[in-house]
């Protein structure tokens, strides 16, 4: 298990019984899309690892040998994006876009901060400006998190995944010699 699974899978428990259908993805490709989700599928949560870059994190010593040879300081983006439009004079009414993206963004950071899911740090929060036809779709914000990873001296060979069931087989080289 990794400690940025967790902090997604609290994400997923804060908002499993919303009546309001948010959306909540994991991976770079799953960047929240403005355009191609449109009014129907607003509220949107993404959690994109390693933010982008090729640079996983710095290895740290770890904190408990012999059960973890190291810890990994992971980044990662968090992207919000609400669209309010409960009314027709919502939809462009920039204060009701902003409501929303902040109840959004306040509900994920709860879920966060009440993981329990190990080190987390917390970044800035910037406004993803959206081309000229997004614009009467919502607000979209962004933040970036620091995560401390655990690398297990023992690590599982197969892990199974709550909800749709994903099997990730970790396969290692046969030793030489």
């Amino acid at each position: 298990m990794s400690a940025l699974g967790d902090l997604f899978d609290a994400i997923v428990a804060e908002f499993v019984e919303d009546q309001q259908s948010t959306s909540i993805v994991f991976g770079a490709r799953e960047v929240a899309r403005q355009l191609n989700q449109g009014l129907p599928v607003a509220n949107r949560i993404v959690v994109e690892p390693l933010s982008g870059t090729d640079t996983i994190g710095p290895i740290l010593p770890p904190r408990t040998p012999p059960a973890f040879v190291a810890r990994l300081d992971v980044s990662a983006n968090v992207y919000c994006w609400a669209c309010d439009a409960s009314t027709a004079s919502a939809a462009t009414n920039e204060r009701s876009q902003y409501d929303a993206v902040l109840a959004l963004f306040s509900r994920t950071m709860r879920a966060i901060v009440n993981a329990k899911a190990g080190e987390v740090t917390f970044g800035s929060v910037r406004k993803v400006k959206p081309e000229k036809k997004e614009l009467v779709l919502g607000q979209e914000w962004v933040f970036d998190i620091q995560v401390i990873e655990d690398c297990d001296a023992n690590p599982q060979t197969s892990v199974t995944r709550p909800g749709p069931q994903l099997t990730t087989t970790l396969v290692f080289p046969a030793p030489t010699g």
